[in-house]
């Protein structure tokens, strides 16, 4: 038996702009995030930080590795996206994407299994408040996780 798949899209490397509203990933065809529990953690290693600095945050897989990934900082006020990201000290892992503002999104490069992947992102240098991250992880082409959210850090403008 030959089956022939018309109009099935893989993103390997990178992540359609559609993906950005929902910070989900749109794989063809189309399926829902897992309903078991998130087998990913996310590691921030700082309770505070000042406006302007960087933040490391990790995706953690210890049982189970992921092949892609999306994540954001967010407001918890309103919110907004916000900061930036750096992508210098892995860019074999990762990039940036443009979803409301420069570099306000990172998202993988490749679909290797990956246990462990850092990240940086960079505070606002005029914000004070409490910012969260969000992602989607994705295990497999049919297996994800959306809105994974990290613990809450604040970031201040005197620390």
């Amino acid at each position: 038996m030959v089956v022939v798949m018309e109009g099935v899209t893989a993103n390997p490397d990178m992540v359609p702009d559609s993906a950005c509203e929902w910070l989900s990933p749109w794989h063809e065809p189309y399926t829902r995030p897992s309903e078991e529990p998130v087998p990913y953690q996310l590691r921030i290693y700082h309770q505070e930080v000042r406006a302007g600095s960087v933040v490391q945050v990790c995706i953690v897989g210890p049982k189970l590795a992921l092949k892609g990934f999306m994540m954001q900082g967010h407001s918890v006020d309103d919110g907004e996206v916000i900061g930036s990201w750096i992508v210098q000290y892995n860019s074999s892992l990762s990039q940036t994407k443009d979803c409301q503002h420069t570099d306000d999104t990172v998202t993988h490069t490749n679909s290797d299994d990956k246990q462990w992947v850092p990240l940086y992102w960079q505070a606002p240098t005029n914000y004070q408040g409490m910012v969260i991250f969000k992602t989607a992880v994705v295990a497999n082409y049919s297996t994800y996780w959306t809105d994974i959210t990290s613990s809450p850090f604040k970031v201040s403008l005197n620390q």
